[in-house]
């Protein structure tokens, strides 16, 4: 299996490919044989199945349906910066991989953990040290990806930030993952995550969009709004000492990856500038 394409491979392929092969690929992969459809709203069921039918139901995929799996892999860990001349803003990403699926019994508390730590809009950990605080970036956030098929995870952090700050920000990130480590989170930050995730989950099923799009995605995984209802059911049952324990035992700081990505001369000047009395 070919390994992933570097930036300049990627450019390099991208030009190489012709409108046949555009083509060939559509004719050969694309069609309706396997697919989902939810629609939200008030309709004619009948009416628009017999669309459906007429546009899509002969519509089939010539070459056969098979998932593609990703899988976990250990990574050595790396610290990597990445000169981006020119550029006014740096960028910050951290990540670490995780041997997990939706399905794993604390999925839950690393929903509500993840929440807390950088996954809470502009009420988080990393957002009330990095940016509230110290105000050494414009955004920071940390994300959980975690598949229903796949237990190739990951947990990741982002960052945009002056590029002279860059460095100031790695150092707090990697400070306040290892606080949480060592002291975990409160009752009163579980109880406004448990609120905050749920009012969050309603809001979204209000609008039909985001309701159809739902369907959707549980539908090409055998699963109905009951599987999220429990998904909910089991945050707001959660103990702090159950989302302690799962970030504790899921997140290792030692493990994560990092590049930073700026203008180093921009960095260094205004670094100097900084520092001048």
């Amino acid at each position: 299996m070919a390994g992933a394409q570097s930036i300049d491979q990627q450019i390099a392929s991208i030009n190489a490919t012709s409108l046949a092969d555009v083509s060939a690929f559509h004719h050969d992969f694309y069609g309706a044989s396997q697919g989902e459809l939810a629609i939200v709203g008030d309709f004619d069921v009948a009416a628009v199945t017999k669309v459906i039918q007429d546009e899509f139901g002969t519509w089939q995929s010539a070459a056969p349906y098979a998932r593609v799996i990703r899988h976990n892999f250990d990574v050595a860990p790396m610290q990597k910066v990445i000169n981006s001349p020119d550029k006014e803003n740096g960028f910050y990403v951290a990540r670490l991989n995780l041997d997990m699926r939706d399905d794993d019994a604390d999925y839950p508390a690393m929903m509500v953990a993840n929440y807390l730590f950088g996954g809470g809009g502009l009420k988080s950990r990393l957002v009330d040290r990095v940016r509230q605080k110290e105000g050494l970036s414009y955004g920071i956030g940390s994300s959980l990806d975690i598949s229903a098929i796949s237990r190739a995870a990951r947990f990741s952090i982002q960052a945009i930030s002056a590029p002279q700050n860059l460095n100031k920000v790695d150092q707090a990130v990697k400070e306040e993952l290892a606080r949480v480590i060592k002291d975990g989170f409160s009752a009163d930050e579980l109880a406004r995550a448990k609120s905050g995730i749920l009012q969050e989950n309603q809001s979204s099923r209000s609008q039909d969009s985001a309701l159809s799009a739902g369907w959707a995605r549980l539908l090409d995984l055998d699963r109905t709004f009951a599987w999220s209802k429990q998904i909910e059911d089991k945050i707001s049952a959660l103990t702090l000492n159950q989302v302690n324990e799962a970030f504790r035992k899921r997140i290792d700081p030692s493990q994560l990856s990092v590049v930073i990505v700026r203008d180093e001369a921009k960095a260094k000047a205004n670094a100097v500038a900084t520092t001048k009395p």
